[in-house]
């Protein structure tokens, strides 16, 4: 249906003079736009897909019907693809003049496109080496651990404190009035903001693009 849809837009926009001809554009075009229509109804395919398994049921233990990274990596490669490499080289072909060889046409247009794709992959490593990092804002919370046989638990409107002597991740608190204070709740007035910065992967990057 889609495909249909995307036919339709293109016999309907294009030029008279291009009745019947540029039969290769034309497939593009098409396939690019279905491409553009797939990207957007894979989103709620996803939400679709991850609601297969039951909220208790962790993510890394659910079994989903569909391999929806995959296919999201598939899409936006191909997308990639498309708008760095093919888009171009076709624009070059079809805008040289009729009348030229095609083997002179094949040439010129991938030695172009290959110097567009060259620029644009500069360009993009420049911008990711530079400034290529994802900023969250998020709220710094604490909190100790302690076994569940201590009494101090028994208030669970409080915050379980840090051990005075930190030498291993595994350290609980074993002091019973070691409840205090709300260093652990996020709603607290007096919790900080802290900016967490994460380098996403090339590829990763490329697709947020």
């Amino acid at each position: 249906l889609t495909v249909l849809c995307n036919v339709y837009v293109l016999v309907h926009f294009q030029h008279p003079d291009d009745r019947n001809q540029a039969k290769f554009p034309k497939l593009v075009v098409v396939t690019g736009l279905t491409m553009a229509v797939l990207s957007i109804l894979l989103l709620p395919l996803d939400v679709a897909n991850r609601a297969a398994c039951a909220e208790s049921i962790i993510e890394s233990a659910c079994s989903y019907t569909l391999p929806m990274t995959e296919l999201w990596y598939a899409m936006y490669m191909t997308m990639f693809a498309y708008i760095f490499v093919l888009i171009p080289w076709t624009l070059f072909y079809y805008e040289q003049d009729s009348e030229t060889p095609h083997l002179k046409r094949v040439v010129s247009s991938s030695i172009w496109s290959v110097a567009t794709t060259l620029v644009l992959l500069m360009i993009m490593l420049i911008v990711y080496y530079v400034g290529g990092e994802a900023e969250f804002e998020l709220k710094s919370v604490d909190s100790g651990m302690m076994l569940l046989g201590n009494s101090a638990l028994s208030d669970a409107a409080a915050c379980i404190a840090l051990p005075s002597t930190l030498t291993s991740a595994t350290d609980f608190v074993t002091s019973p009035g070691s409840i205090s204070g709300t260093s652990c709740n996020a709603l607290s007035a007096g919790i900080e903001t802290e900016i967490f910065k994460v380098k996403p992967t090339f590829i990763v990057y490329i697709i947020a693009v």
